[in-house]
């Protein structure tokens, strides 16, 4: 299991639109925590020091939240708001969970050999942006890797192909497909929106192609 990382807080009273607002000024981030067999809590965190830890253990980490004057909880991030610009957060909320009990957690797929396909004049096109894994919250990664290098025009790769790390169970359809490769077509390029829905379309129920797939 890697190092639990520490998030120190206070409480917080009241949550009142303006005082939130002028906690954000002053480098406070409003914050919540909530789980079984404790009261919610409102809670402000540093904001420079939220961001810090979230770089370097990464969102679906494991987090021991030291909240002053209540006592320390094993969290994770449930929910990160950003501002309309994407460039500051505005509000968090925390789960306490048990290291014991499995939790759901939505994981991001991050799509590896894209420079290659796209070296070869192949438009690959990412089907699934995330999907829905179980597992002991310190087992949970921050995201999951899939190698697309290799594939041609015409194949795919369904969440049935994808290796999860040990102790992650998937619950997600695993004959939905993650990612596949198609030849450019000549003339007016379609979307790759348009692209998605026709494999998708291609792909029988049983989710295998006459054609090699992977």
């Amino acid at each position: 299991m890697n190092k639990i990382e520490t998030i120190k807080a206070t409480k917080r009273e009241g949550a009142a639109t303006a005082a939130n607002k002028r906690l954000r000024k002053e480098g406070y981030l409003p914050a919540t925590v909530y789980g079984k067999g404790m009261e919610t809590l409102s809670i402000v965190i540093k904001q420079e020091e939220l961001r810090k830890t979230l770089k370097v253990a990464g969102k679906n980490a494991v987090y021991k939240l030291n909240v002053e004057g209540s006592g320390n909880y094993d969290v994770i991030v449930k929910e990160l708001k950003k501002n309309a610009l994407g460039d500051a957060y505005i509000n968090i909320d925390f789960m306490k969970i048990s290291l014991t009990d499995e939790i759901k957690q939505e994981v991001t797929l991050r799509i590896l050999g894209k420079e290659q396909i796209e070296a070869k004049r192949y438009l690959l096109v990412q089907n699934l942006p995330s999907i829905l894994i179980k597992a002991l919250p310190q087992d949970i990664p921050d995201h999951i890797e899939i190698d697309a290098s290799e594939l041609e025009p015409g194949e795919h790769i369904l969440l049935a192909d994808v290796k999860l790390p040990e102790g992650v169970k998937l619950e997600t359809d695993p004959e939905t497909m993650v990612v596949s490769v198609h030849e450019q077509r000549v003339g007016e390029p379609e979307t790759t929106e348009e692209v998605a829905e026709e494999a998708a379309e291609s792909v029988p129920e049983n989710g295998k192609e006459e054609e090699k797939s992977k």
